[in-house]
C-alpha cells in the first residue's frame, strides 16, 4: 500500500469513526433531499431516479457552480438497461471549491449529495489533518450497464441515489 493510499485509508476511517457526531451543514441543514435516501422498499427498482423540485434552485442556494446536461432517459429491451435521467447537470464546482481532474456529470440529486459530502469532508480534514481538501479525482459517474445483483434486471450506475 502506497503512502497515498494508507493515508487515505486512515482518513476515511477518522471520518467514519466520527461519524455519530451532527455535523452542521450551513445551506443544506433543511434540505431533506441532499441527504441518502433511505427507503428500503426501493432497493430492488430499476428505473431512473425520481425528479426533485426546483432541484437547480436548490443547488445554486447550495453554492454549486453547475450546467444542465443532456442525458436522455431511452428504454431499454431484453439486451439492453433502460438509461439516461431527466435532471442531469455537470458539476463544475461545490460550496467547498474541490477541484475536480474532470467535471461530474450527474443526476441533480446526486449533485445536492455531493455538494453535502463536500463540506462534511472538509470539516473533517479541517478537524483531523488542519488543512481542506482542494482537489479530487474521480474515475467517470455514468455507466450504464447491466448489474449481476439485479440478475436479469439492470440498474445503470448513474442513477445512485443520494
Amino acid at each position: 500500500m502506497t503512502f497515498r493510499a494508507a493515508l487515505l485509508t486512515l482518513f476515511v476511517t477518522l471520518c467514519v469513526l466520527h461519524a455519530r457526531s451532527v455535523v452542521a451543514l450551513e445551506p443544506l441543514a433543511a434540505n431533506r433531499t441532499a441527504l441518502a435516501d433511505l427507503d428500503p422498499d426501493n432497493d430492488n427498482v430499476v428505473a431512473p431516479p425520481e425528479l426533485i423540485a426546483d432541484c437547480e434552485q436548490k443547488l445554486q442556494a447550495a453554492g454549486v457552480d453547475f450546467v444542465r446536461a443532456k442525458l436522455p432517459v431511452k428504454e431499454g429491451g431484453s439486451n439492453r438497461p433502460t438509461c439516461g435521467v431527466e435532471q442531469a447537470v455537470v458539476y463544475r464546482q461545490g460550496p467547498t471549491k474541490i477541484r475536480y481532474n474532470v467535471a461530474p456529470i450527474l443526476s441533480c440529486g446526486m449533485a445536492l449529495g455531493l455538494a453535502r459530502f463536500e463540506i462534511v469532508v472538509n470539516q473533517e480534514a479541517q478537524r483531523y489533518l488542519r488543512q481542506s481538501v482542494v482537489r479530487a479525482e474521480q474515475g467517470g459517474t455514468y455507466n450504464c450497464r447491466k448489474m449481476a445483483r439485479f440478475g436479469s434486471g439492470t440498474l445503470p450506475s448513474g442513477w445512485l441515489k443520494a
